[in-house]
């Protein structure tokens, strides 16, 4: 097996598949040329301004509700999303998991993308828990004795502000091909699941509970019935998570669990206290001690707790600390069961942002090595007494480490950049390009160039898709990327930025070299995410919001103020938004984070506030109407909480008087919304739960089928109008086809490396057939797979430009149930869910 892997590792380097990659993580180490990489508060700042956030776990029951209504539709747009990557870039994994010591099969869990399984050690992937529709993932369990048996724990326990809440455990006895929710749904988020490896029905749980707020829901949860019912047996306050739990293999009524006090507001963040620290139980959880011989004494106020166990030798345990600022607070060894420990130094990998880390690993067959995962990765083969840096190629910020039993050389990691694999324990390793789960905050077509993507992503910076290849992104631009812009009279010009208004230009489109642009309001007070725009009239003119609007003639080389303080004023306001009527280029409308929205009619002038009877909500958007110069639609983030606010307001008087046109639409923040480009008052809406569309302005329908259930932050119609894209924040870019929307039965050419289903077998006896439209010849094939990604059938086509009918034979013994058909033309990918019957 390890010679399969290294012989796969070669021939992807050949191929150039990581190209990209490798100098991207290059790149994203260098902190000379790239800004600090650290998590801020204005991803779910937006979604509770301005009130308590405790009903931030309120948003997925919402989530659930809408996914459970959108499978109720009977679907009639005959609309399909196709990934388009990036699959050779990532986001952020928070866990993998093999069966008993194994690496044949993994499994991973994504911070917002769900989770993915691999039957080939790693090399590909495919999603199995988009049906749920809750996709943060907290940590994963497989059943060491019954290996189809999986656990897996929502919401992300990272504990930064765009960290997703969950709805509590699922379970699988089936590998992952059906899942049913065992409860503990207002956990909030789970930092471990622990499985008592000779009787495995029994199950320890660390919830962390909200990450805003107090609450009662904190703590170590037992089950002795395989997840049907649960216990809290260990509770210490309503501000002490359980973040850490651990099982002695040898003698599994010896229970270790890690409690750690963290209470968070939207300004305030304390991330350690008195009640922190290690707990044991010699009785499988009735009772607990904490642990205090030689770890850190409560005074100090502990912060996040991560502890591993021996698995050749369960007396010796480790610990890693974070002290109260965030920092390091060391790594501790104990060769008695914990009963007494030593101090062991190492390097502050944390750098204040330990409440974001906090894992440690020891290896399977040798107690003596370990590794910290922090914002860099370090290992000790002493057990502490020496350190050395590994994985020093990958992206930075290490969440998840699977260590397998069967070769201790092997080493599955997942960072902010994605999943890796190292068959010397770190030394080097080898970047899996099968997932697409970028974590996108803002996106855009190339308006000369529908094959040309760019997006801003959490942590990833400013991405590229120049090739129509969603496996050949590029990274062009460091830092967490924000708007993206490209010229749309010239596609070598291109903008980007990344946090806190640090705004770039290159006129070479192999990005020999960038300008800065920001000089002229370096010192305002910005946005995270700071907005700015080209104006539609004139390629050479910008505007930008800091707290105040500016506007430039020459491309950005230079910028003149056109207002004062347009917020309520103080430290965390800012400038959201700004638009420029596509009709008239005199209007130009701004939103901020504090409700406020400003027009001008007179080219910047004046600006008039007209939010008075706008709901006081963070405006994520306004949207001109590219027909009428009066129409303007603004779209809110936020929850309603109890005063049923609306999400999304019509203006037919340039913003004199607004409507609710909210309609049906979820209660779910709304991040942007777009005009349809050919048909008049179709608007297209892009919400936390997916996209969806209306003709009326107030009954919604969800917009095609494949797009999984996740935030989308932006969207983007090409000019011809035909394509819509979305950039989501946990599964990365999509593409639909809404040339044919509304139009029933209409049989029209489709436009390149598109594929569009006519008909195909959804049920059937055995042979299945699939027919579609396809807009260029290409080579291609179909594919057959079971629901655990395993192919069954495979079948070599010439796919020719018009319609195209393939049916594919599988093996007779073949059972009755559900399966997946693939089609792969060039790179284009579309899956198919089929039933074999009888």
């Amino acid at each position: 097996m390890k010679k399969i892997i290294l012989l796969l590792l070669l021939i992807v380097l050949i191929l150039g598949i990581t190209i990209p990659v490798i100098k991207m993580k290059s790149s994203n180490r260098n902190t000379e040329k790239e800004p600090g990489k650290y998590p801020n508060t204005w991803f779910m700042t937006q979604r509770i301004y301005p009130k308590d956030p405790s009903k931030m776990e309120d948003m997925m029951k919402t989530i659930l509700a809408e996914s459970k209504r959108q499978k109720l539709m009977h679907r009639r747009d005959n609309i399909y999303w196709i990934s388009r990557g990036p699959y050779n870039i990532s986001g952020r994994i928070t866990d993998i998991e093999g069966a008993n010591g194994n690496f044949d099969t993994l499994y991973i869990g994504s911070a917002s993308g769900g989770v993915y399984k691999s039957v080939d050690s790693g090399h590909t992937f495919n999603p199995i828990f988009d049906e749920n529709a809750v996709l943060p993932i907290g940590d994963i369990a497989v059943d060491p004795l019954h290996h189809n048996t999986v656990y897996v724990g929502t919401g992300e326990a990272n504990a930064s502000s765009y960290s997703y809440p969950g709805n509590g455990i699922y379970k699988s006895t089936d590998g992952g091909q059906t899942w049913q929710n065992l409860g503990l749904i207002n956990s909030y988020s789970i930092g471990r699941i622990a499985i008592n490896p000779i009787a495995p029905d029994t199950i320890f749980v660390a919830a962390t509970g909200r990450l805003f707020g107090k609450d009662s829901s904190r703590g170590i949860y037992r089950s002795v019935n395989g997840g049907q019912t649960w216990q809290k047996v260990l509770y210490i306050s309503d501000s002490t998570s359980g973040i850490d739990v651990a099982i002695n293999p040898l003698s599994p009524d010896t229970v270790y669990a890690a409690m750690w006090e963290r209470i968070r507001t939207l300004d305030k963040r304390k991330s350690g206290g008195v009640t922190s620290g290690i707990y044991r139980s010699e009785n499988a959880g009735e009772t607990w001690e904490k642990l205090t011989d030689g770890l850190p004494d409560s005074t100090s106020k502990p912060g996040r707790i991560g502890i591993a166990i021996s698995k050749n030798n369960p007396s010796v345990i480790y610990a890693v600390y974070t002290d109260s600022s965030g920092g390091i607070g060391g790594v501790y060894r104990s060769f008695d069961n914990g009963n007494i420990w030593e101090y062991k130094s190492m390097p502050d990998i944390y750098n204040t942002y330990g409440w974001y880390f906090g894992n440690i690993r020891v290896s399977p067959t040798d107690s003596d090595r370990i590794f910290i995962l922090g914002i860099e990765c370090y290992m000790s083969n002493n057990g502490g007494d020496n350190w050395t840096e590994v994985l020093t190629n990958a992206h930075v910020d290490f969440h998840a480490m699977y260590l397998p039993d069967t070769d201790p050389s092997m080493c599955f990691v997942g960072s902010d950049g994605g999943f890796y694999i190292s068959s010397d324990s770190g030394n080097y390793q080898y970047f899996s390009p099968f997932i697409s789960n970028m974590q996108f905050y803002q996106g855009c077509v190339d308006p000369s160039n529908i094959d040309r993507l760019y997006g801003g992503a959490q942590d990833n910076g400013t991405n590229r898709m120049s090739e129509n290849n969603p496996y050949t992104w590029e990274h062009i631009f460091g830092g967490d990327g924000f708007f993206v812009a490209v010229d749309p009279t010239d596609s070598n010009t291109i903008y980007a930025e990344y946090q806190w208004g640090q705004l770039y230009r290159s006129d070479d489109y192999s990005l020999s070299g960038w300008t800065y642009l920001s000089g002229d309001f370096n010192g305002d007070r910005t946005n995270w995410s700071t907005p700015y725009i080209i104006a539609p009239e004139n390629h050479t003119k910008l505007y930008l919001g800091t707290y105040r609007l500016y506007r430039s003639l020459d491309r950005g080389d230079s910028w003149t103020v056109l207002t004062g303080d347009l917020t309520n004023g103080g430290n965390e306001s800012s400038i959201t938004t700004v638009a420029i009527s596509p009709v008239d280029s005199n209007i130009i409308y701004v939103g901020t984070s504090d409700g406020n929205l400003w027009v001008s009619t007179n080219y910047g002038t004046s600006f008039s506030n007209v939010s008075i009877s706008l709901p006081n909500r963070w405006i994520t958007s306004v949207i001109p109407s590219n027909t009428s110069p009066d129409t303007v639609i603004v779209t809110l983030s936020g929850l309603r909480w109890d005063d049923n606010a609306p999400h999304i307001m019509l203006s037919e008087n340039k913003g004199v008087s607004w409507q609710d046109i909210s309609g049906n639409l979820p209660d779910l923040p709304v991040n942007d919304a777009v005009f349809d480009k050919n048909v008049s008052n179709r608007l297209f809406v892009a919400n936390d739960g997916g996209v969806l569309y209306t003709n009326n302005f107030m009954n919604y329908t969800p917009l095609g089928a494949d797009l999984p259930p996740v935030p989308v932050m932006d969207i983007d119609i090409d000019n011809s109008g035909d394509y819509i894209f979305a950039f989501t924040y946990g599964r990365g870019s999509y593409q639909a086809d809404i040339s044919t929307l509304g139009i029933k039965g209409k049989n029209t050419d489709v436009h390149g490396d598109n594929i569009q289903i006519r008909e195909y077998s959804s049920i059937f006896e055995t042979t299945p057939f699939v027919e579609f439209s396809y807009g260029v010849r290409r080579e291609g094939e179909i594919t057959v797979l079971d629901l655990s990604g395993r192919t069954l059938a495979r079948k070599d086509v010439v796919i020719r430009k018009g319609n195209n009918r393939f049916s594919i034979n599988l093996p007779p013994e073949i059972t009755s149930g559900t399966y997946f058909m693939t089609i792969r033309a060039g790179t284009t990918f579309k899956k198919l869910k089929i039933t074999k019957i009888k």
